[in-house]
């Protein structure tokens, strides 16, 4: 276990690269100049490296002695579609309509920082370490974490592990969510079929638009009267779009929204239920519909196992203080999902949030930015954690 001050000589290197990043994002699966980038650092590291992977994600490996076990640490390379509006910093996004609102610039440099620091404790590795730096955590479907695990490059991972930067808890404080810690992700469309007419005469017509009203109501009823009321779910309708004039009862109304849960059985249940209710309000005023899925990422179930000892880690390295219990999961979604779906693991929050210098804003706000003091705190639990994992430094 090293200390704090055992690698504070990379935190220069550490924030020098986050603000590269920050400056230059890129969004989606296309990432290729940070994933240029990092793949180079990489190279210089000493690492193998496979790029392109999943179409644009980046696979570090070093290879130690003595050891047959596999440890994978993850981060997201990808910024949000959305314009910064932090105009006071010196390394605001130069890239109109694009940010990184959701501090992924600060896993890759955390990440490259302490990939810098094995370069130069190669000996410190029992065993293989593959580092994955992933495009598209934040989309398109099916986003970039299910293409690097059908890659193969990880199949002989046994553990994986993820950090994500937050500004819900205090700069360099530290959280684990045991068991159902993020949501499924998952997206529906409507299309309800009526019959067109004129807005004076509604009883010669099928009025979608009073229909969808009657369906988005319904839905919301499943929350709270269907799903089991100890579990969590939201069903949110996100587009409306109907009609063209002010005096003609359209054709066709189409809703499009999302539905988060946390197992797999109140997934399958709840969709079962949402078209449920479509049809049978459809039935009732004589219209038709369709349904459509659009499967997004599985919900996030972190590893009794890993989470004990991930928190084993981070209190040993920044104090018993500095993690934070937490028994309330996220509603929001994240593709690690699939990392841990194929092996045991866990992902934690860090802490970025200081008030006395602004740093409120949560993430995906366009005046999101964090406490860069958190950020060698992150590299110290990511170095600890491969170190504990291989039983290297006692």
């Amino acid at each position: 276990m090293i200390r704090l001050e055992d690698i504070l000589k990379y935190e220069k290197y550490l924030i020098e690269k986050r603000r590269y990043i920050h400056q230059h994002p890129e969004s989606g699966f296309d990432v290729h100049n940070t994933a240029k980038l990092v793949a180079n650092e990489l190279k210089n590291f000493g690492f193998q490296v496979y790029e392109g992977v999943g179409i644009s994600s980046v696979i570090g490996v070093l290879k130690g002695t003595q050891s047959k076990k596999v440890i994978g640490l993850r981060a997201d390379m990808d910024a949000l579609n959305m314009n910064e509006e932090n105009e006071s910093i010196s390394y605001k996004s130069c890239v109109p309509g694009k940010m990184h609102a959701c501090g992924h610039d600060t896993h890759t440099a955390m990440l490259l920082a302490a990939c810098h620091y094995f370069k130069d404790h190669k000996d410190q590795i029992k065993g293989t370490l593959k580092v994955i730096f992933q495009a598209a955590e934040e989309g398109p479907y099916p986003g970039g974490g299910k293409l690097v695990i059908e890659s193969g490059l990880l199949d002989d991972v046994d553990e994986f592990y993820a950090m994500h930067i937050t500004n819900t808890i205090p700069v360099g404080k530290m959280t684990i969510k045991y068991g159902e810690a993020m949501a499924a992700s998952d997206q529906f469309t409507i299309e309800i079929i009526g019959k067109g007419g004129h807005a004076a005469y509604p009883h010669l017509a099928v009025d979608p638009i009073v229909i969808s009203a009657q369906v988005i109501l319904g839905l919301q009823t499943l929350i709270s009267r269907i799903l089991d009321p100890t579990n969590h779910g939201v069903i949110t309708i996100g587009v409306v779009e109907a009609g063209t004039a002010f005096n003609i009862i359209p054709n066709k109304a189409i809703l499009k929204g999302t539905l988060r849960t946390l197992n797999e059985i109140d997934r399958a249940h709840m969709f079962q239920k949402i078209e449920d209710v479509t049809n049978h309000i459809c039935q009732i005023y004589d219209a038709t519909y369709e349904f459509k899925i659009g499967v997004g990422y599985p919900p996030l179930i972190n590893h009794e196992q890993t989470s004990a000892f991930y928190q084993s880690v981070i209190e040993q390295s920044l104090g018993s203080d500095a993690f934070i219990p937490n028994n309330k999961p996220s509603m929001g979604g994240e593709d690690f999902a699939y990392y841990i779906k194929k092996a045991k693991g866990t992902l934690a929050w860090l802490g970025g949030r200081n008030e006395e210098l602004g740093y409120i804003y949560d993430n995906h706000h366009p005046r999101f930015d964090i406490d860069e003091k958190a950020l060698i705190k992150g590299t110290l639990v990511h170095i600890n954690t491969v170190l504990e994992f291989f039983g290297s430094v006692k």
